[in-house]
C-alpha cells in the first residue's frame, strides 16, 4: 500500500478505514489550497470539496462592529451594515432616508412612530406611550401615560398627565394634573400655568398661563386660558370662560356661556344664560338671573319658583346698596312686596295681610299714644357706605333712629326688633297703632275744645 504526505498547511478530506492487521487506509484525499487561506476568509464546502472564500460570500465580517451596542442591519438584500449605538434615552425607529433603513432618535421628535416607550426619560420621570414626555430635558418627578401625553414638557416638575395628548402643550408648568384625552393644556401652547387640576375629556384644554384652576368633568372649563383660581365641576360647566377668574361653578351645564369674574352658580344648568355679568350668585336647577350682563344679582330656587335680587355694578346686596328688584316670581299666597327702608325689596309676610280675629290672641290695647309720638325725633339722613365709614351712600331719607324709639318703647321689641343688638330693625307698621292712638287723643282734645268754644259762644 502506498503512502501520502500532505504538504505543509494544507487541509484534506476523504475516507478513513482501519484493517485488522493494523493498517490505516486513507482514500479520496483532496488537497485544499495548500495554505491557511487569507485573513478574514472562511472555509466553505462546494459539495465535493472544501475551499477558502472571502467574507460576504457566505459570512458576516465581525470587524464592522466597532463599539458596544452596535447592531447589524442591512442596506439591501444580502448586504449587511452596522448601525452605531445611539445615545442614552434614544429609541430605534424606521427611516427610509437612512442607509440602513433605521436610526436612533429622541422619543417624541420622530423617534417613535408607534408603540410604547416605558421607563425613566430623565432622572425621576416616567413615561408610558408613544412620544410621552418626549421633550423632557431637566424636568423631574413627571409622569405621562398615553399617546404624546406631556410631549412638550421641558423643565416641568411634579406634573401628571394621563390620556391621549393630555397636557401635550405644557412646557414648564409646576404641579399640574391632567387626566383624560386632551385634558390639562392640549392646544397650540405653550402652557406654563401652575397648580392646575383637570380631570375629564378636554377639561381645561386651552390652558396657557392660567394657574390654580380645578376642572372636573368632560369639557369643564375647556376654554379657560389665562384665568386663575376657578373651580368648575360638571360636564360642559363654565366652558366659555377664557380670561375669567375666581368663579365657582358646580353642575352640568352651569354657567356654560359666562365670561365674567367672581360668579357663583350651583345646580343643573344654573345660570347658563349668564354672559358677561360678574359677581352674581345663582343657586338652583335651571335657575337664571334676569339679566345675562348685569352684576350683583342673587337668584335662589328653581326655574319656576325663583326669587332674585339685583344690585348695582359696584355694590353688594345689602341695605343701602342699591338693590332694585325682587321680581322673578309672584311670591306665595299671603306675601307682599316689601321694602326694608333701604331701597331693598323682597317678598315677605305683613301683619295687615292676615288680620282675622280668629287667628289672633289679643293681649290688650296699645298703651302708647300722643305722648309717645311727641317724643319721637324724625331725622333726615343718608345711609353710610360702611358702618365704620363716614361716606354717605344713596339719596337723602326721612325716618327715625332705632335707638331713639327703643328708649321710648322699652324692651317689648315690637316697633324696634332688638333680638340682634348689632342689627336693630325698625317695624314701621307697628308704629301705626301708636299714631292712631295719638290721633284719637288729639281728636278727643279737639272735640273738647270745640265744645268749650261752643259753650263760650252760647253765653254771649
Amino acid at each position: 500500500m502506498s503512502s501520502y504526505t500532505p504538504p505543509l498547511k494544507s487541509f484534506i478530506s476523504g475516507g478513513v478505514s482501519y484493517s485488522g492487521d493494523g493498517t490505516l487506509d486513507i482514500t479520496a484525499i483532496v488537497d485544499c489550497a495548500s495554505s491557511l487561506g487569507n485573513s478574514g476568509q472562511v472555509l466553505s464546502s462546494t459539495g465535493t470539496a472544501l475551499e477558502w472564500i472571502t467574507v460576504g460570500g457566505g459570512g458576516i465580517d465581525p470587524s464592522i462592529l466597532t463599539a458596544k451596542g452596535d447592531i447589524i442591519t442591512a442596506s439591501a438584500a444580502s448586504t449587511p451594515v452596522a448601525l452605531p449605538v445611539g445615545t442614552d434615552g434614544q429609541v430605534l425607529t424606521a427611516d427610509s432616508a437612512c442607509t440602513s433603513g433605521l436610526k436612533w432618535a429622541t422619543a417624541g421628535s420622530g423617534g417613535t412612530a408607534a408603540g410604547i416607550v416605558l421607563g425613566c426619560t430623565n432622572a425621576t420621570n416616567t413615561a408610558l406611550g408613544c412620544g410621552a414626555l418626549g421633550g423632557v430635558t431637566i424636568g423631574s418627578c413627571d409622569v405621562a401615560v398615553g399617546l404624546y401625553a406631556g410631549c412638550a414638557i421641558t423643565s416641568s416638575t411634579a406634573v401628571t398627565y394621563v390620556g391621549l395628548y393630555a397636557g401635550c402643550s405644557v412646557t414648564t408648568a409646576l404641579g399640574g394634573v391632567g387626566v383624560g384625552a386632551w385634558a390639562g393644556g392640549a392646544n397650540a401652547g405653550p402652557t406654563t400655568g401652575h397648580s392646575n387640576t383637570s380631570i375629564g375629556y378636554e377639561a381645561g384644554r386651552l390652558l396657557t398661563t392660567g394657574s390654580c384652576n380645578t376642572f372636573l368633568g368632560g369639557g369643564a372649563g375647556c376654554s379657560i386660558s389665562t384665568g386663575n383660581s376657578n373651580l368648575v365641576i360638571g360636564r360642559r360647566a363654565g366652558r366659555s370662560f377664557s380670561g375669567a377668574s375666581s368663579n365657582t361653578i358646580v353642575g352640568t351645564g352651569a354657567a356654560e356661556q359666562a365670561t365674567g369674574n367672581l360668579n357663583i352658580a350651583i345646580g343643573f344648568n344654573s345660570a347658563n344664560s349668564l354672559t358677561t355679568g360678574a359677581n352674581n350668585v345663582v343657586i338652583g336647577n335651571n335657575l337664571q338671573v334676569p339679566s345675562p350682563t348685569a352684576c350683583c344679582q342673587l337668584a335662589i330656587g328653581y326655574s319656576t319658583g325663583q326669587c332674585w335680587l339685583s344690585g348695582t355694578s359696584t355694590k353688594a346686596i345689602r341695605p343701602g346698596a342699591g338693590i332694585i328688584d325682587c321680581a322673578g316670581s309672584c311670591g306665595t299666597a299671603g306675601q307682599v312686596l316689601m321694602s326694608n327702608g333701604a331701597n331693598a325689596v323682597c317678598w315677605g309676610s305683613a301683619g295687615a295681610v292676615v288680620s282675622d280675629a280668629r287667628d289672633k290672641i289679643v293681649e290688650g290695647s296699645v298703651l302708647h299714644g300722643l305722648d309717645f309720638v311727641n317724643q319721637l325725633e324724625p331725622k333726615a339722613f343718608h345711609f353710610k357706605e360702611e358702618r365704620e365709614s363716614d361716606t354717605p351712600y344713596g339719596p337723602l331719607r326721612y325716618g327715625f333712629l332705632a335707638q331713639d324709639i327703643l328708649a321710648l318703647e322699652g324692651d317689648t321689641g315690637v316697633i324696634i326688633d332688638n333680638e340682634d343688638p348689632d342689627k336693630l330693625r325698625y317695624n314701621g307698621e307697628a308704629l301705626v297703632p301708636v299714631l292712631v292712638n295719638a290721633i284719637k287723643e288729639l281728636s278727643a282734645k279737639n272735640d273738647a275744645l270745640e265744645a268749650r268754644i261752643a259753650a263760650l259762644e252760647g253765653s254771649n
